[in-house]
């Protein structure tokens, strides 16, 4: 979401690489096209030129494989409470939801013309090369090619201090630390109320072990940026990265950036409450239970 390198920073690639390529494709189309016209239409073109309505298209999945990874072993849900929870999941996590949040911040802190002078820029021949050397990433077998060529990415420092420079310009550090904390505190509530539905979940233990780990989870996770920022741009020419960066330090980039932030911390908080909800009536009884 941070313009370009939101897409490649996540560091939960193993959990997005279980989703079904063609599944995803269909849910970046359904919130593609639930994005309506009228005054927001300038808006609307942004966040999908940008790749923002994709990246909010993949969170959902995240959480439930996280979910399903932190409860696997465990012998204390049943079947169908465990459908139950998943099923609540694809009710209560709406990438709707998300991508609403994003999109009033981004018209409640851009003006039009900044709108349209970064919808100008995603649209440009530029931009376009950008974005497009910046998708490329985004699939497994890409992935696996970074890391591997890892060691050699890094070893270019004019190249690497660049990538240093838009992650700080573009918050892709930062967001991707709140994205990690926000689907954590998800899956670890949703495992807590699942393994002992009669006591309160301690999220005070969460934060401790979080706090106790994020400085060695916020190195590897700038280290990851910077190793996909520098795979994305070693297509790029020099004319292209400085136009990167020309337009990653301007004014109304660096807003939209603090934007999409705000907005996605603000939509993810409301599904995940949403679906603590739901799960909390699983345990109880009150919904009824997928047979499996």
């Amino acid at each position: 979401m941070a313009m370009l390198i939101w897409g490649l920073a996540l560091v939960w690639v193993p959990l997005r690489a279980e989703t079904d390529p063609q599944w995803l494709a269909g849910q970046e189309a359904a919130l593609a096209a639930s994005l309506t016209e009228g005054e927001l239409f300038e808006v609307n073109q942004l966040l999908m030129t940008s790749g923002t309505v994709a990246q909010i298209a993949a969170f959902p999945a995240m959480v439930k494989a996280g979910f399903q990874q932190s409860v696997q072993q465990s012998e204390t849900l049943s079947q169908g409470q465990m459908m139950a929870i998943l099923d609540a999941a694809d009710q209560s996590l709406s990438a709707g939801k998300v991508l609403t949040s994003v999109r009033d911040q981004v018209a409640r802190q851009l003006s039009p013309a900044e709108v349209r002078q970064l919808a100008a820029w995603y649209q440009s021949e530029t931009g376009r090369r950008v974005m497009l050397n910046g998708q490329d990433v985004n699939s497994p077998e890409i992935m696996q090619q970074v890391l591997r060529d890892a060691s050699n990415l890094l070893a270019d420092k004019s190249r690497l201090a660049l990538a240093e420079r838009l992650d700080t310009l573009q918050q892709s550090t930062e967001l991707a630390m709140d994205v990690q904390e926000l689907a954590g505190r998800a899956i670890f509530s949703a495992t807590r109320r699942a393994m002992f539905p009669d006591r309160p979940v301690d999220m005070e233990s969460f934060q401790l072990y979080f706090l106790l780990n994020e400085p060695e989870l916020r190195r590897n996770t700038r280290q990851m940026v910077l190793v996909t920022t520098l795979y994305a741009m070693k297509n790029l020419d020099v004319e292209d990265i400085e136009a990167l960066e020309d337009f990653a330090g301007s004014t109304a980039a660096r807003k939209f950036a603090e934007a999409q932030r705000t907005g996605f911390k603000t939509g993810v908080e409301e599904i995940l409450n949403d679906w603590a909800t739901d799960i909390a009536k699983v345990l109880l009884g009150d919904r009824q239970p997928v047979q499996g």
